[in-house]
């Protein structure tokens, strides 16, 4: 905040309780936005400096180097200057598109904010951001990214203490007390759920520290379209004020958003200037080569993964192909059926236990934090991942690639994103112009209440007039369309209930310096409504 808008404020407030003994006054929302933002500066000062800590300076992003090499749909994201929608297929490499973006468009002192809907993709994409950061040439790099779920202190102990950072020595960091930074005016860039910044519309616990974090930030939107109708309506709301009142600059990547979505963004939040929709352009090679390579070839199956897995013929494949080195993934609609999965292929012996590995989301955090570590690739003292078996964790933004995925039937875009972790580069060994490299199977186990019956049905309709040939990535959008013309009539409702809420149309007359809702935190911090409990042999730890 500059100091003449700090003498301004003051003086306005100073006149303001002068004359308050005669007459009651609203203060003008700008007024009431400096208030605000001085007590969060204070409260922020005073738990920095009760910790000994000294702000982290936000540096230029634009002085980071990008990767070698980009290719022309990442250099016209670079050389963006305003909020864009981008739409690439998956495994081309979005991320440094948005990095490109975020350097172009960064404001002084702005910073970047970077929301994933999952916490393995937070987390991959936290790491991904720590070595962006990181200078080689550096004696002593400051951390400057800060991340921010639920299970985040669990995760950096782990990340501080294994080799991929420390390289075996002391951690160079507390995770406690990056965790509490994590809800300070602290990091430069944060990667975060959609909820954490919700908080500023609802004023839940913080909002006021993220007030002071999204003004003049760039933040990046990550597959926007996983959330559900109400979640959405919130977020639309969220960045309609954002753009308006806080200059702040979006951009929203997805590989399989529907076309009604990007609608309703335009009507919304760029209702005055529509946003540029960045694609790949066939005219340029670099994006051509990614628009004609064939990496997928679908087969449907009218069965269900449990017993194709169970099937002695079936079986007899999968074991030839691990036996000749070729990876597979097996993605399940429930952690149940996965475990059954994971079962059925770690108990024969063909099968050596260390290559195979199951992974969702309902592991404690100790647990799933080391899983991760062999999800992701490069970690050479961990044993190779040949055969992975998970739930839709794996589904967002996780840079893995398979040569076979064998995939419980779901929506279209959630199938689609499942193959994006399937020959990720169109490297892979297999020849997918003679061999299916995708198994789809059509009956799926105890999953009604986690997808829209209808929805996977027309999903499963359209996925079969493209199944037995090599598909072109253009070939899905119009499936995600056919699939997705709108929203429901409840789902709309949802969307609408959100849209209209107070706090959006509302929310120069609603805002106040100092509200807090409390119940808020526990809606962000239990989002599923479910109560973790560790097993026995956990409680020594």
């Amino acid at each position: 905040m500059a100091e003449d808008e700090m003498m301004a404020g003051a003086a306005y407030w100073q006149g303001l309780v002068t004359e308050g003994q005669q007459a009651k006054r609203v203060p003008r929302f700008e007024d009431r936005l400096w208030l605000a933002r001085v007590l969060s500066l204070l409260k922020t000062a005073d738990h920095m400096a009760s910790g000994g800590i000294l702000p982290v300076p936000i540096p230029r992003l634009a002085e980071f180097p990008m990767r070698p090499n980009l290719r022309a749909f990442q250099i016209l994201a670079g050389n963006q200057r305003a909020s864009a929608i981008l739409k690439a297929p998956t495994g081309c490499g979005k991320t440094d598109a948005a990095l490109a973006f975020a350097r172009a468009n960064q404001a002084k002192n702005g910073r970047l904010i970077y929301i994933l809907p999952f916490q393995a993709s937070l987390n991959a994409m936290f790491k991904r951001l720590v070595q962006f950061t990181t200078r080689p040439d550096a004696v002593d790099n400051d951390l400057v990214v800060g991340i921010s779920h639920a299970k985040n202190l669990e995760f950096l102990t782990m990340f501080f203490e294994s080799a991929e950072f420390g390289r075996g020595q002391e951690p160079p960091y507390d995770a406690r007390s990056l965790k509490s930074l994590a809800r300070e005016v602290y990091y430069p860039v944060k990667v975060s759920t959609a909820h954490q910044v919700l908080r500023f519309l609802l004023y839940g616990k913080g909002w006021d520290s993220l007030l002071l974090e999204l003004a003049d930030a760039v933040m990046i939107f990550d597959e926007i379209h996983a959330y559900d109708p109400r979640v959405l309506g919130f977020m639309i709301g969220l960045m309609k004020i954002l753009r308006e009142r806080f200059n702040v600059r979006f951009l929203i990547m997805t590989a399989t958003i529907p076309t009604f979505i990007i609608t309703l963004l335009q009507e919304h939040v760029f209702h005055d200037a529509p946003a540029p929709l960045l694609s790949l352009n066939p005219s340029e090679s670099t994006d051509r080569a990614i628009i004609e390579r064939h990496r997928h070839h679908v087969v449907l199956h009218d069965t269900c993964i449990l017993d194709h897995v169970s099937s002695p013929g079936s079986l007899v494949v999968i074991k030839d192909r691990y036996q000749h080195g070729f990876t597979q993934l097996f993605v399940c609609n429930t952690v149940g059926t996965a475990q059954r999965v994971y079962e059925l292929i770690k108990n024969d012996p063909s099968f050596d236990r260390d290559h195979v590995l199951l992974f969702h989301s309902r592991f404690n955090a100790r647990d799933r934090n080391s899983k991760e570590e062999r999800v992701i690739p490069g970690k050479r003292d961990l044993p190779a991942t040949r055969i992975l078996v998970a739930t839709q964790v794996v589904e967002v933004s996780l840079d893995i690639s398979y040569d076979f995925g064998y995939f419980e039937a779901a929506p279209i875009d959630a199938m689609i994103q499942r193959m994006g972790r399937v020959n990720r580069q169109g490297e892979s060994r297999v020849d997918v112009t003679t061999l299916p490299n995708v198994h789809v199977f059509t009956k799926r186990e105890y999953d009604g209440l986690i997808y829209d019956k209808d929805v996977v049905s027309r999903s499963i309709e359209h996925l079969r007039r493209l199944a037995n040939h090599p598909l072109l990535e253009a070939e899905w959008d119009a499936v995600v369309d056919a699939v997705y013309p709108g929203f429901s009539t409840s789902e709309q409702a949802e969307f609408d209930h959100a849209l209209r809420y107070q706090g959006i149309d509302g929310f120069a007359d609603r805002f106040e310096a100092g509200l807090q809702q409390e119940w808020i935190a526990e809606i962000i911090e239990d989002v599923d409504h479910l109560i973790e409990i560790l097993p026995a042999v956990c409680m020594a730890e």
